[in-house]
């Protein structure tokens, strides 16, 4: 359904569907302009759905156009459930639906699909509409898209309201300029397949009006965006079909609107509108009633007035015999009769729209506030607001809807953070692809690691142009002492996995492959609460600031300082002194002289105390200290030199001072040279530690029979209850997170645990950059199915050994004869690993299966263009909503895979349904037996595999590298940030990588969630 042509454009194939009812008279001059479409044929197909139509227009357009797919609906469902079935049959990427009552000029079709193509997160492009040439208004804007007024209704860009009069602006330039529009116009519109999939099709309770808003407002709630594209130029005979201000055009459009805003806006806007309406219902049915009991009248009965209605008793009164009721008081009985009709449907689909209203809510992703923000005729330009700006909404992180940028920081430094860059895997490319695109655009940027790497190293690794970007070394410290590195960056870019370092850049974007778990749920609140108590109760220590996570040696755990660690001590009587014990080591190499510790204690600062509780005593004894703060000054405890004895402790008792506990706790802090174990050629278990290190504490604890009941029921009983006490949320997670201006996930299923687990929502899905255009898809396939994937045990295991049960039940059953499974992947040195890759070969053995392992790129890339069928099953067999860790949460393989023409048959779980599309660009399946018979249809039907591949072929474009980098260019103009004009250029091809340097560099698993690597990510797996 796909081509690509001699420039080197892709041709997709697109359904125009238009919707007919009794259209004789319209129907002829609008498909005879369709039939002048500028756009190659047989890239696009004409449907014209009919709404049982009685005047004979379906029979007159079989015969008399032929190259016209003609569809029948049983009755007239209306605008949205008349082209819902068409568009969910519609077999390529786009739909685009045109009134019958439209003409199109030429390059219209053209116009659209470079407009999608421009815009990768645009779920519709609407069509400039201008008024009929051979009318009054010739050369007068109808639409230009729509704009979102303050009470929720529409309007047409182009069109003026002043003091009630309607008039349209002249097509003379103004709207020549693509921009996002808050909604489209039903009656020209190109939507994306894969959008509306998401957000879902129209909703059939509307019969006509206000089903394309509806639809947009959904879209922009889920983060696609409407472009209004001014090179798709159409005429429109506006309501042809209903007639304007005709009784049906009204009601629907008074029905609708509230109807809308029940469903998707804020509950005030909601409230308030259909109270208003319900209340001129009232105040109609009111005069209705006066009129039937005292209609003598000297005067016509006035026309009720929407916003400012004449009361009753201003009627002049009369003495006279009844007259028969004059037009305007008809007119009101009908439009009470109407507005009964308008308020007893909301009665009737309140609880469906309810429904839907709650799960909308649950599934969104920008909050209400972003969507007001377009609410008005003018709408100034601004960023995004950074997290601490939002206040604790359910979903605090909006997209900017704005079109133009306040371009306010006009530094041009970049720093990338990445604490796993050495590993070079799949999540490092992702970084790797950002740095070339910000450097190409103009900015100094830095990638700042831990561990020194090259740059040419990574250019080749990556296959990437890194020309101007250099990397910056810097010792690994805990995350709030990196916080002061970020200060000298104009935009700072943390792309480490599963890190929340805090910033302080003019500027901040946060990656997330994955976030880390932080359950921020009522029960995870609860079981933070009961922690929290029991910390207090049983007086365990809080480690703070300036500590490393906690290591364990010989079976016992402690942590490592960077200089100056934190710990906050309970007490069980505040205002006493404190009896507590240090104990600490120092781990430095063999024959380092002794290290001075100094041990401090102070009244810690009201915010580092996180519980309310705490707070309180606190600001108690502040009052009885005579309301003046207490004072923060650290008091000395203990200072000594500490001998350098590896695996050995120094055992400290110090007495703090009652005046330092008054508030029930106290913050005690362990100060120390620091040494960086890389420059001293490390310790015997890591030689390549980069961190810069202080002092190792294996205790702090109080003195008492409180802690000792601790150490007892926790520490020797229940140990696992220990380290889950030690290991609870730290608070100040959610304070690094919100020091960020966006926050963008690779994909929507890590959105989706974005916000499960930090209650918190993307600003913008960035998903991975593919090098799609590397292959040379082949029409002519071998019978050869193929996986790709790293062989490794645990994490995110590519589950070879199911693929091949899998595929040993389809070889003994019969039905694949002379069909081949192919395995390709990186290998890994640990014996578990290598385990794992003896139990594959096992498996295999007597079956078609052949096991690449550390496979050369050309090898990978050959399997590539001749396989059939690609295999992806990372998952299978694990609970998704249980360890969602285990799932892929993107999918570099796929996406080269379906790049490379194999027909994607993949598991229908993690991040996979966001890349295949069941049915258009692959199939997914959850169980077994479905794998099996989605693989059979496509080796057994030839037709079918050429459809689904021409599909998966369009859908990897998506997730191409210019794809990313406009997007990625996008979201940095957002923030305030020049781009320079024409710098990016996301189509270059990069600088292709070696074929030696695409295996696997490093064996050993990185923290990136073991993740892969090159412009051929299967090499080694994702």
């Amino acid at each position: 359904m796909t081509t690509t042509g001699e420039t080197g454009t892709v041709t997709p194939f697109v359904t125009v569907v238009v919707l007919n009812w009794n259209g004789l008279r319209l129907l002829p001059p609008c498909l005879e302009a369709v039939a002048q479409t500028d756009y190659p044929a047989g890239h696009w197909e004409t449907v014209v759905v009919d709404n049982a139509s009685t005047d004979g227009s379906a029979e007159w357009v079989e015969a008399n156009h032929p190259w016209v797919r003609v569809r029948r609906n049983p009755g007239n469902w209306g605008f949205g459930r008349g082209n819902n079935p068409a568009m969910r049959d519609a077999p390529g990427p786009f739909v685009v639906l045109l009134n019958s009552d439209t003409r199109v000029r030429p390059g219209w079709l053209r116009a659209l699909v470079d407009t999608m193509a421009a815009e990768p997160r645009a779920g519709a492009a609407t069509a400039k509409l201008l008024f009929p040439d051979d009318g009054p208004r010739r050369g007068q804007i109808q639409n230009a898209g729509g704009m979102l007024l303050p009470d929720g209704s529409g309007r047409d860009r182009g069109t003026v309201v002043d003091a009630g009069r309607v008039s349209h602006e002249p097509d003379d330039g103004r709207y020549d300029v693509r921009e996002e529009v808050f909604f489209f116009c039903g009656a020209a519109v190109m939507l994306r397949k894969s959008a509306l999939e998401e957000v879902g099709y129209f909703d059939e309770r509307y019969f006509m009006y206000y089903e394309d808003l509806d639809l947009s407002w959904r879209l922009r709630m889920h983060g696609w965006n409407v472009v209004f594209a001014p090179d798709a130029v159409v005429q429109h005979e506006h309501a042809a079909s209903s007639g304007e201000w005709s009784p049906l055009f009204t009601y629907n459009g008074e029905r609708n609107r509230p109807l809308m805003l029940m469903k998707l806006a804020p509950w005030r806007l909601a409230v308030t509108e259909a109270g208003r309406y319900v209340a001129e219902l009232g105040l109609n049915v009111a005069r209705v009633a006066y009129w039937a009991i005292r209609h003598r009248q000297r005067g016509p009965l006035p026309h009720p007035s929407l916003r400012s209605p004449t009361p009753p008793d201003l009627y002049a009164r009369s003495s006279q015999s009844p007259s028969p009721p004059d037009e305007n008081a008809l007119r009101l009985v009908s439009r009470t009769r109407m507005q009964a009709r308008v308020v007893w449907s909301w009665l009737r689909d309140l609880p469906g729209v309810l429904r839907d209203r709650r799960a909308i809510k649950a599934s969104r992703r920008v909050p209400d506030g972003v969507i007001t923000q377009w609410m008005g005729a003018v709408r100034a330009p601004g960023l995004m607001p950074r997290l601490n700006d939002v206040a604790r909404s359910p979903h605090p992180l909006p997209v900017a809807p704005d079109v133009k940028t306040l371009r306010s920081v006009s530094g041009r430094r970049v720093g990338i953070y990445n604490q796993f860059l050495a590993t070079m895997g799949g999540g490092e490319r992702h970084m790797g692809m950002a740095a070339q695109v910000l450097a190409k655009a103009g900015f100094e940027v830095e990638l700042i690691t831990h561990v020194p790497v090259s740059i040419d190293r990574l250019s080749a690794r990556f296959g990437l142009d890194l020309a101007g970007v250099t990397v910056r070394t810097t010792p690994l410290l805990p995350f709030d002492q990196l916080r002061e590195l970020t200060a000298e960056y104009d935009l700072f870019v943390n792309a480490s996995f599963m890190s929340c370092l805090p910033t302080v850049a003019h500027r901040s974007i946060l990656l997330v492959l994955f976030p880390f778990p932080l359950d921020t749920t009522a029960f995870g609140r609860f079981k933070a609460w009961v922690g929290a108590r029991l910390h207090r109760q049983l007086l365990i220590p809080r480690y703070g600031t300036g500590f490393f996570g906690p290591q364990e040696l010989a079976g016992s755990r402690y942590r490592f300082t960077a200089g100056h660690g934190q710990v906050v001590l309970e007490t069980p009587w505040p205002g006493r002194d404190l009896d507590a014990r240090i104990v600490l080591g120092s781990f430095r190499p063999a024959g380092t002289a002794p290290v001075r510790v100094t041990i401090t204690a102070r009244v810690p600062p009201l915010a580092s105390l996180p519980i309310a509780a705490d707070q309180n005593t606190l600001r108690l004894a502040e009052r009885r200290a005579g309301e003046t703060p207490l004072d923060p000054t650290p008091s000395p405890l203990w200072s000594g030199d500490v001998a350098t004895t590896p695996g050995n402790y120094q055992t400290i008792d110090a007495r703090i001072p009652g005046h330092l506990t008054v508030s029930g706790s106290v913050e005690v802090t362990i100060s120390s040279p620091v040494y960086r174990p890389y420059e001293n050629g490390g310790d015997a278990s890591d030689p390549d530690d980069y961190r810069e290190l202080g002092v190792a504490v294996a205790r702090v604890m109080v003195r008492h029979p409180r802690h000792h009941l601790y150490e007892l029921l926790f520490e020797r009983l229940v140990p696992e209850l220990s380290r889950r006490l030690h290991g609870l949320p730290d608070p100040r997670a959610m304070e690094y997170l919100s020091t960020y201006d966006a926050v963008l996930p690779i994909s929507r299923f890590t959105d989706t645990w974005l916000a499960k687990y930090w209650s918190v929502r993307g600003t913008d899905i960035l998903y991975p950059p593919v090098d799609v255009t590397q292959f040379t898809p082949r029409e002519s396939r071998d019978r050869i199915i193929l996986g790709v994937g790293r062989f490794f045990q645990g994490s995110h295991n590519k589950k070879h050994d199911e693929m091949i049960r899998t595929f040993g039940e389809l070889v003994r059953d019969g039905v694949l004869p002379g069909w081949e499974l192919h395995l390709v992947g990186g290998s890994m040195p640990e014996a578990r690993h290598q385990k794992y890759l003896a139990r594959c070969r096992a498996l295999a053995a007597g079956l078609p299966v052949h096991l690449h392992v550390d496979a050369p790129a050309d090898m990978l890339a050959d399997l590539y263009e001749r396989a059939t069928v690609f295999w992806h099953a990372t998952g299978f067999g694990n609970d998704e909503n249980r360890d969602p860790i285990l799932f892929e949460h993107f999918g570099i393989t796929t996406v080269e895979a379906m790049a490379a023409g194999c027909v994607p048959v993949v598991i229908g779980k993690g991040a996979q349904p966001e890349i295949v599309a069941d049915g258009i660009s692959g199939f997914t399946w959850t169980t077994r037996d479905a794998w099996k018979a989605r693989t059979v249809q496509v080796a057994n039907d030839p037709a079918l595999a050429s459809r689904l591949r021409a599909g998966a072929l369009t859908r990897s474009r998506d997730f191409g590298e210019d794809v990313f980098a406009m997007q990625l260019q996008r979201i940095v103009e957002r923030l305030g940030l020049v781009v320079e004009t024409g710098s990016v250029d996301p189509g270059a091809t990069p600088t292709p990588p070696d074929e030696n340097t695409l295996r696997l560099a490093n064996p050993s698993p990185g923290a990136t969630g073991e993740g892969g690597t090159g412009r051929l990510a299967g090499g080694h797996g994702e």
